[in-house]
């Protein structure tokens, strides 16, 4: 019998023991709680992202592969249930490292620590796995890797045989050269230097065997790599040997798949051919040219064209193609970027500048398709258009650093250094002869000799200063890379007879033709154009009265009462107020036809022409110059009245502003020209040697 005391007791005693009981088994989830084992995944997660995310933006920058960047992701994953193990069996205390116990209770000394000991072992950690990165990232030795001679391939062109595969001639190049580039050991040729030593051995469109291998060495590539692409009816077989550079054969592989898929057959062909000389403990590496390119057959088809005109220099051409592919396929990456060179080449002023930049950030925006080399290209040229050109030069260095055999990106750099120069004024470039301003070309031209862009400089600078046997070799260079003569080289050969016989008014008369009548579609015709038209404006307005009225007369009735071209526009304005024919040429300016021609900017440096030359006191332009906001145009239009009146107070005070608005601007020409005027004035003071 159970009396009412005792039932109470039971309930306590009942109760005391549900208690009892739970606090000796804990949920699974309090268990996860108490031994912070939550904590931990979270705090785990979080770097790990972090981790991630600054390796993905400084990996490409540093040209690191994507593989390095697979491998730590990979470790980061798999590091995560170790963390949530060892979070789970032990506890971190002041003592040491404890065993975790279910109950909560003081678990089993593992491990004494101190603290500075502790942070020692972490940061030698954090080292040790930074440097097994670093030793598994770097490049490894061609030695061993692959069989000898495979370490640096030449990919050449391929012969074709069938109906539509015509493109995949030198595209092949393109296609296997980034394929096989930086598999393991094996470097390749730069697909330009390729193409342009092939063009100078080809021989009623044959190359021997002998060739060949002479290209490789050439190009100092250990072996050459060509064979055919053969279409029949919607297959395509490729074939093709690697062979050393003395005439071993390495390899000899063959596929065959759809047409329509055409890249696989490629990748398939890529992989045969590295199982064939990989020497390396590591699997040969698998390829997905499609995901780097487009699995559009259109699409690649549109873009070898593109790449073919855009080697010889026909931007208008290229354009369309490489238009074409990203209308087939508008994730195209390196169709986008092409775009952009192209657009830059063209020379089609504001619109051109607008398509480069929209296709810019589209190159950017599918950037992750490519491989690091391409990347890099993309993200200098990004860089650029988005005003950061330190950035992009940095960018580019490190490239060629990399990669020191790729000519176009070589010409960027040595092109950017060149205007750079021109732009600070500096006075070693004025006294350096033609021939040193443009050895830096050179470089270029010895790479790919057919890279026509690198002759612009040498061309314009030796047209200008008239140097006949600098002309003679940069024009020869020109035309053994032209099929045939273009209209660029007739600008530069006419311009240069009627340069050199100024009194010949009908020669003379012919370059102007060529100058003011130019279309702009052709190879290079715009730069010769731009190189021309000075040194021919400038020998029409040194001629006597008598021989020059012909090329005067001539310029304005071109004009014909319609807005001529801005190129044929500066000319005629030009002459007119260098002769001294104010009233025609002012009347010429203010027509609005005109106005909508011409920039704005190009618009009021014809406007203020008339002060620049003395006709007029400069400050009559003043209010024009200040009403467009152009401060530039003004501190040049006072400096130049200043100059005229002999005013030394009014030509400090300018020389001041100058300098002034080169430091917000950032242009180092204001300060050159704040130095300029500061000699006038010690001139003007009379101490003419420290003015000079």
């Amino acid at each position: 019998m159970i009396g009412e005391g005792d039932w109470g007791s039971l309930a306590e005693r009942r109760g005391l023991d549900q208690d009892v009981s739970s606090s000796e088994t804990p949920t699974f989830f309090e268990q996860l709680k108490r031994r912070r084992v939550i904590r931990v995944a979270i705090a785990y997660a979080a770097a790990a992202f972090v981790v991630l995310q600054v390796a993905d933006l400084v990996f490409p920058a540093l040209a690191i592969s994507d593989a390095v960047y697979r491998v730590l992701v990979i470790v980061t994953l798999a590091g995560f249930p170790v963390a949530l193990v060892l979070a789970w069996w032990f506890d971190l205390t002041p003592e040491g490292i404890r065993r975790a116990t279910a109950k909560g209770e003081t678990g089993a000394l593992v491990a004494r620590y101190r603290s500075l000991l502790m942070v020692g072992g972490g940061v030698a950690a954090v080292v040790a796995v930074a440097a097994s990165v670093a030793i598994w990232a770097r490049p490894r030795p061609a030695s061993g890797a692959v069989a000898a001679g495979a370490d640096v391939i030449a990919v050449l062109p391929f012969a074709t045989r069938g109906e539509g595969v015509e493109v995949l001639g030198e595209g092949m190049v393109d296609l296997l050269s980034r394929n096989l580039d930086e598999v393991g050991a094996i470097r390749t040729v730069d697909p330009r230097v390729v193409l342009s030593r092939w063009s100078q051995r080809v021989e009623d469109g044959v190359v021997t065997f002998g060739q060949a291998l002479e290209l490789g060495r050439d190009v100092e590539a250990g072996s050459i790599l060509w064979g055919s692409v053969t279409a029949v009816g919607a297959n395509v077989r490729i074939a093709g040997d690697l062979h050393t550079v003395d005439g071993t054969r390495l390899a000899s592989v063959e596929k065959d798949g759809s047409f329509d898929n055409v890249l696989a057959v490629v990748d398939s062909f890529s992989v045969a051919l590295l199982r064939e000389v990989w020497r390396s403990q590591e699997p040969v590496p698998q390829f997905n040219v499609a995901a780097i390119t487009t699995g559009d057959p259109q699409a690649i088809r549109a873009y070898l064209q593109g790449e073919r005109f855009y080697r010889s220099s026909s931007w208008d051409s290229a354009e369309v193609a490489f238009g074409r592919a990203v209308e087939a396929d508008s994730t195209f990456a390196l169709a986008h970027y092409r775009l952009v060179r192209t657009a830059l080449w063209s020379g089609g002023g504001e619109e051109s500048g607008n398509l480069a930049r929209r296709e810019a950030e589209l190159a950017y925006r599918y950037v992750d398709r490519l491989p690091a080399r391409e990347r890099t290209l993309v993200l200098a040229e990004y860089l650029r258009l988005n005003g950061r050109d330190a950035e992009a030069q940095d960018t580019l260095q490190a490239y060629l650093e990399r990669y020191p055999g790729d000519p176009e990106v070589l010409f960027w750099v040595v092109d950017d250094a060149y205007h750079e120069r021109l732009e600070e004024g500096a006075i070693d470039q004025a006294l350096r002869s033609t021939a040193e301003q443009v050895r830096p070309f050179d470089r270029v031209i010895r790479l790919d000799p057919a890279f026509t862009p690198a002759l612009i400089h040498p061309l314009e600078r030796s047209l200008a200063a008239g140097d006949t046997a600098l002309f003679a070799r940069y024009i020869g260079l020109l035309e053994a890379a032209a099929p045939a003569e273009t209209l660029a080289i007739r600008t530069y050969r006419t311009a240069f007879s009627a340069l050199r016989r100024p009194e010949d008014t009908e020669l003379l008369l012919q370059a102007l033709a060529l100058v003011v009548r130019q279309r702009l579609e052709e190879d290079l015709a715009w730069q010769a154009r731009m190189a021309a038209v000075d040194p021919l404006t400038r020998a029409l307005i040194s001629l006597p009265p008598e021989s020059r009225r012909p090329g005067v007369d001539w310029l304005l009735s071109e004009w014909a009462g319609e807005a001529p071209s801005p190129g044929h526009a500066t000319m005629a304005l030009q002459v007119l107020f260098a002769t001294g024919r104010l009233q025609l040429a002012g009347d010429l300016l203010m027509r609005p036809a005109l106005r909508s021609t011409l920039r704005e900017r190009d618009y009021l440096i014809l406007t203020r022409m008339p002060s620049d030359l003395g006709y007029v006191d400069g400050e009559t332009h003043q209010g024009i110059f200040a009403q467009n906001g152009n401060r530039g145009l003004l501190l040049r239009s006072r400096l130049i009245a200043a100059l005229d009146r002999e005013d030394e107070g009014a030509i400090s005070r300018v020389a001041a502003d100058a300098r002034e608005y080169g430091r917000e601007v950032g242009a180092p020409f204001w300060g050159t020209m704040a130095d300029v005027a500061d000699g006038f004035v010690a001139a003007l003071e009379g101490d003419a040697a420290s003015g000079l």
